[in-house]
């Protein structure tokens, strides 16, 4: 493993709170001399209910932004069913020089998701382009094909290749009832994605609701999963990006148990190394949702199949609002960008109130983390 040596820092945007909507799931896409900021507004009243998605523009590679612009809002009302074109991964495109959305449609009955006769979600994947001139979707989106008759959700971080073909992760409903996780290579042309091969769905049905959210990384040849359960993070590795091993929990070198439970991570990825961003316990941080602040980052021993505690840092505070929903860009093989809002939810029963988190500071700010490797 090699030695790195980091720096970081942070800043914040958009600050403010308009209750009772919030801002949520931030994310910032590069390229070059570009960069978009992207949003979505959460109405604080019910559980996962999403609205708008919002972007705001950068001409000076994302030092500065303009102001937030709506973006053109797909969704339906029939039968008293809102349907909504929901983002969950953004990222540029290299090869065709397209900022891509993947994300769902969510079906809504008032503030709650519908669900089949089995309590799954309705979702189905699909996928949008934004047009960086005009802050907006090109055309309407279209699904994604998985070959997957269940809900099936895109999540993580993609990896592109040289010939533009990209690596994402996806999780879904499985005939256990439970959720397993898969990756998925396509191709895009510019206008459509094309399924050229799927990896092999695993499974954990001994978990209270299976494998959720994965996010990919690779280095040095080797394909990394890590993921989100009720019970506790999980890493699982590939030779091939395809085909996983039995997840493990992840672990400190000192062999005791990374306290991350429910709530997604992300991997920081560097050409020479990989560090883990997360959430975790034990940081006087029970008064957040789920522990879901602040928010860490520690490198990954690769030999070792572990992260090694001397090297965690909190990059972003805790300042009463969970920031456990984020992303992270890949600026260059030495720099990266992590993303997060606080989500101005708290614990039950009065999770929509508010004006806890503002005690502890908290405004709804988009924060983001700037981590680079130092000589």
């Amino acid at each position: 493993m090699k030695k790195l040596k980091i720096d970081y820092e942070r800043q914040k945007f958009l600050t403010g709170f308009n209750p009772p909507y919030c801002k949520v799931n931030p994310c910032i896409v590069k390229n070059n001399d570009e960069a978009l900021l992207f949003y979505t507004m959460l109405d604080l009243n019910g559980s996962d209910v999403f609205h708008s998605g919002y972007v705001c523009k950068s001409t000076d590679g994302g030092v500065t932004f303009g102001e937030p612009k709506i973006l053109t809002t797909y969704q339906s009302i029939k039968d008293g069913i809102r349907s909504v074109f929901i983002s969950s991964t953004i990222f540029f495109h290299k090869k065709s020089q397209k900022y891509v959305v993947l994300g769902i449609v969510h079906k809504y009955k008032g503030r709650e998701i519908c669900t089949d006769s089995e309590g799954r979600s309705l979702a189905r994947p699909y996928f949008a382009i934004v047009d960086f001139e005009k802050q907006d979707y090109v055309g309407e989106p279209k699904e994604i094909n998985v070959e997957y008759e269940y809900e099936t959700v895109p999540f993580g971080q993609i990896i592109e290749q040289d010939n533009g073909d990209f690596f994402a992760t996806f999780y879904s409903g499985t005939k256990s009832g439970k959720y397993g996780i898969f990756t998925a290579l396509y191709s895009f042309d510019g206008e459509n994605l094309t399924l050229k091969k799927k990896g092999e769905i695993v499974e954990r049905v001994d978990l209270a609701r299976g494998l959720c959210e994965p996010s990919l990384a690779r280095l040095n040849d080797k394909y990394y999963l890590t993921i989100r359960t009720d019970e506790m993070g999980f890493l699982a590795i590939s030779d091939d990006g395809f085909n996983f091993t039995e997840p493990t929990v992840w672990k400190w070198d000192d062999g005791t148990v990374l306290e991350n439970y429910n709530t997604q991570q992300r991997w920081i990825r560097f050409k020479d190394g990989l560090y883990l961003a997360y959430t975790r316990k034990g940081a006087n941080n029970d008064h957040i949702f789920r522990n879901r602040a602040p928010m860490f980052m520690s490198r990954f021993d690769e030999d070792n199949l572990c992260l090694i505690k001397s090297t965690e840092v909190i990059l972003v505070p805790e300042l009463g609002a969970r920031l456990g929903n984020f992303q992270v860009t890949d600026v260059s093989d030495t720099e990266s960008w992590l993303v997060t809002a606080e989500w101005m939810q708290t614990n039950p029963p009065k999770w929509w109130d508010y004006t806890f988190c503002q005690k502890f500071g908290s405004n709804n700010s988009i924060w983001r983390a700037i981590v680079k490797i130092v000589e």
